[in-house]
């Protein structure tokens, strides 16, 4: 939002499935989830696009770099990927996560949770 103009417009959709088709040899083990931010703006310069996601790269005056690198870093974390198309017409930054198998269950503050051998991973009981 901070590169939009005033009266410009950004969107966010969030979609079940990979909005976008991956590229060749990439899958995702079960279903997907994709968040897709468009904003109306004058596009991003290729060789800003090369380099924005490297750490400490900036293109803000008072800016550090570190932004889109962590943003980046999180999403590689999470095995999920991140696609950006963008010209004069504005830019779309799609970001596309493996979907939890299971709903993470709230826990208090403190509450321990144990995994026995007869539960599979990310099974864990109260």
């Amino acid at each position: 939002m901070q590169a939009s103009p005033p009266d410009g417009e950004v969107s966010i959709e969030v979609l079940r499935g990979a909005s976008e088709p991956l590229p060749a040899g990439l899958s995702f083990d079960g279903e997907a989830v994709s968040l897709r931010v468009t904003d109306s703006g004058t596009g991003i310069p290729p060789e800003i696009r090369e380099r924005m996601f490297d750490p400490f790269f900036t293109t803000k005056a008072n800016g550090n770099g570190l932004g889109l690198a962590v943003v980046h870093r999180a999403i590689e974390a999470h095995r999920g990927l991140i696609f950006v198309d963008s010209g004069p017409q504005g830019t779309r930054f799609t970001v596309i996560l493996p979907q939890a198998r299971e709903a993470a269950k709230p826990r208090r503050s403190g509450e321990r949770r144990e995994i026995t051998s007869q539960e599979p991973a990310g099974s864990a009981t109260p």
